[in-house]
């Protein structure tokens, strides 16, 4: 599960958000979200819960929460097989039978009691009975090493399609919260003309963006801090913050700076 963490790890990085921007999302306790990144996913409460972090977290940094589970469940189903095939492995190899032993124990028995033998028919059935038992599991551990070593026809491995989820609800949240949900601090810029746009983080002056944006072409950031803003086309540019639109910036041509708070 060590691959599908690094996915996530990487989505998350890519937007420039924290464990704790997401658990602040989501609702989601931080241990949870370092156990999906780590792929330890035995940190976590159950399988149902495994799913509904799962698609909170790939939804959050940008990812389809649908092909996250089904790559969840392809690395699941490869896992059970691998462990399915080791289990059957030491079961053969842990098989007690020994021909050592069996030589050695009869070759005991007829010279210790050789007398008892001749005098005892029950003894000598009960030597040849275990003789054959002990002849039957050599011959079972030859011909089923035998047969595990032919090549096996792999199993199909379940699709994510195939997988019944519809009887299992997926919870949003691990624990029920009261208030309502924070509206996010998603800002997004949408050109109308061609415009240049710069986004800084006010405090360091450290560049999140830079560059120019046409018609219709749009760009979205999950703010953490607050941020300045150079626009060099204010009357082509529209901003929206917390879904609410921030109205005229100026005029076509017009270059301004404006900073975003993350209090507005």
């Amino acid at each position: 599960m060590k691959e599908l963490g690094a996915i996530l790890k990487a989505a998350r990085e890519k937007k420039g958000v924290s464990l704790e921007d997401i658990q602040m999302i989501t609702k989601i306790r931080l241990k949870h979200l370092e156990a999906l990144e780590a792929g330890d996913f035995a940190q976590l409460p159950g399988e149902v819960y495994v799913k509904g972090f799962l698609a909170n977290f790939a939804k959050t940094v940008g990812l389809d929460g649908d092909e996250i589970l089904k790559k969840y469940y392809e690395l699941k189903n490869r896992e059970t097989k691998v462990d399915s095939e080791a289990d059957e492995e030491q079961l053969i190899f842990s098989t007690p039978c020994s021909p050592v032993t069996l030589s050695q124990e009869k070759s005991a028995s007829l010279e210790g009691k050789g007398s008892k033998l001749k005098k005892s028919p029950l003894l000598l059935v009960g030597i040849v009975f275990t003789f054959l038992i002990i002849t039957g599991g050599v011959l079972l551990f030859y011909f089923k090493g035998r047969s595990s070593s032919l090549p096996v026809e792999p199993e199909p491995v379940a699709t994510y399609e195939e997988v019944d989820v519809a009887q299992e609800p997926v919870p949003a949240f691990e624990e029920p919260v009261a208030e309502p949900e924070p509206v996010k601090p998603l800002l997004r810029a949408e050109a109308r003309e061609v415009v240049w746009i710069g986004v800084y983080r006010k405090a360091s002056g450290k560049m999140i963006f830079e560059g120019t944006l046409h018609p219709r072409e749009k760009q979205e950031w999950l703010l953490t801090e607050d941020v300045a803003l150079r626009i060099g086309n204010a009357g082509g540019l529209k901003l929206t913050y917390k879904g609410k639109d921030l109205g005229e910036l100026g005029y076509s041509g017009q270059v301004i700076n404006k900073v975003i708070s993350l209090e507005e």
